[in-house]
């Protein structure tokens, strides 16, 4: 209903203005007047009416207050046009007539419908619309060609949005501030941007200079520093966006890369723009982000972003994850490949061990098989000098001669110092008795002792990699020892 009231509303200021643009009756001398009375047709009755409301409506249009009515339906400020010759009075008069002929059709067809239906609903009042204007009323005058009666002040300045006075900047910069104190990012985007609303929705060229002269004054009445930089660079960016006269016009893409949403449409909190002349979905970049494991790439171009378009990705509420996203993606397929090579291995040997023996020693690491060859030989060595050093006692003669001392009698090949000789409190059976020697079989110049010289450079010699005859010797201990494998 309020679309075609306004709709009817333009239309009939349109023919209003038409008529301002007709030549007056007073305007013409004599001979003009006869001349035109020869050459040109009559007017009709509702023409002649509505050159008669015009009068009125001008008169009436004269004492308004140009401050409540927009500017285009005002009257011409500049002088009427003299009407020279005979065939400009006919092309506006045609004008005039075929615009109040569709003005009184389209008038004609609402008004019935309108009666129609208050038979059809009783109990329902359609008189009066949203800006309580007397519809019925109205249809009427029209249809009467009474102009004068239906372009009332309060009609024409209904359809006229009320600017709001701007709001003072320090008030307004304070906001900002508590807003971005308390990280709420599209708080404070938001509340600059409706400041900015009244100046950039204008349609002159002048608007948008108008709304950057604003911000630059809001820029100033606040503190200085990165965070507040990187906030009007934003701001800038939203503006942009949502109030340039082509907002698809300024942008290389007019739709988003993956779900085919158009740039316009694009949510205030879901927008980004980067360097490269892209508009984004900032979720859907993420996401491929984070698919990419971590490369900030242009989707479209394959490009990778400038360092000022990675740290605004970042910086929008919804980037702020991407690293923590890439790391958890990059840790969960790091162990699902992990268990991969472990079952591959696990199978690889289990396959090994049921080939037989040689497949299982070929399998072995060099690593393990040294720890395991160094283990079983310390456990020999110990074993062989625990036998000697048992052997060796039992060749001793101990006889007890003071309580102080005591005298050990040795074969006569066997070389002691003077302080292995044990202390009275010492024992050949305790360890420490002979403190320089685990056995008499280390004693120098024991055969015992050579062999085992022998024996220990031999295994210094062979302490690198084991070879296969170490291997030999090896299963052949192992085999001895825990039985067969």
């Amino acid at each position: 209903m309020d679309s075609i009231e306004k709709r009817l509303c333009n239309r009939s200021v349109e023919t209003a203005e038409l008529a301002v643009q007709l030549p007056l009756a007073d305007t013409y001398t004599p001979a003009q007047r006869r001349r035109s009375n020869q050459t040109l047709p009559q007017p009709t009755p509702s023409s002649a009416n509505t050159n008669l409301s015009r009068h009125t409506s001008l008169q009436s249009h004269s004492s308004w207050s140009p401050g409540g009515l927009p500017q285009r339906f005002l009257p011409p400020q500049n002088p009427r046009p003299q009407i020279v010759t005979p065939e400009q009075f006919t092309s506006l008069s045609q004008q005039f007539s075929a615009l109040h002929a569709d003005l009184t059709t389209q008038a004609s067809l609402l008004l019935g419908e309108i009666l129609a239906l208050q038979q059809t609903l009783p109990g329902v009042r359609l008189s009066e619309t949203s800006t309580n204007l007397d519809i019925t009323a109205f249809l009427q005058a029209l249809l009467h060609g009474k102009l004068s009666s239906a372009l009332t002040p309060p009609v024409l300045s209904q359809h006229e949005e009320t600017p709001k006075p701007p709001r003072p900047i320090r008030a307004l910069s304070r906001e900002i501030q508590a807003c971005l104190s308390k990280n709420d990012y599209f708080a404070a985007i938001g509340t600059a941007i409706d400041d900015l609303r009244p100046s950039a929705k204008g349609d002159s060229p002048d608007a948008e200079q108008e709304a950057r002269d604003r911000m630059d004054l809001l820029r100033s009445a606040m503190p200085e520093g990165e965070t507040y930089e990187q906030f009007w660079a934003d701001v800038a960016m939203h503006l942009d966006h949502e109030f340039s006269v082509s907002a698809e016009a300024g942008y290389v893409n007019s739709t988003t890369f993956k779900s085919g949403v158009g740039v316009g449409e694009i949510p205030r909190e879901r927008f980004l723009a980067t360097s490269d002349g892209f508009a984004w979905d900032v979720e859907e970049l993420v996401e491929e982000i984070v698919r990419g494991k971590g490369e900030f790439k242009n989707p479209v171009t394959g490009r990778v972003f400038v360092g000022g378009d990675v740290e605004l990705i970042r910086r929008h509420p919804l980037g702020r994850g991407v690293d923590e996203a890439v790391l958890a993606l990059q840790r969960e397929q790091g162990q699902m490949e992990g268990k991969a090579e472990m079952d591959g291995q696990e199978k690889a040997g289990m396959d090994g061990l049921g080939k037989g023996e040689e497949r299982w020693e070929a399998k072995l690491s060099a690593q393990w098989a040294r720890q395991m060859h160094e283990n079983i030989r310390e456990k020999a060595e110990k074993e062989r000098k625990l036998s000697g050093l048992m052997s060796g006692f039992g060749r001793l003669k101990l006889e007890v001669t003071s309580p102080t001392t005591a005298a050990v009698e040795l074969p006569a090949t066997t070389a002691v110092r003077s302080d292995d000789v044990p202390s009275k409190t010492a024992s050949p059976f305790i360890p420490g008795a002979f403190p320089d020697y685990t056995t008499l079989a280390e004693l120098p110049g024991s055969n015992e002792h050579d062999n085992i010289k022998k024996e220990e450079e031999g295994n210094k010699a062979n302490a690198g990699e084991p070879d296969s005859k170490s291997f030999a010797w090896y299963n052949k201990y192992f085999h001895s020892m825990y039985g067969q494998h």
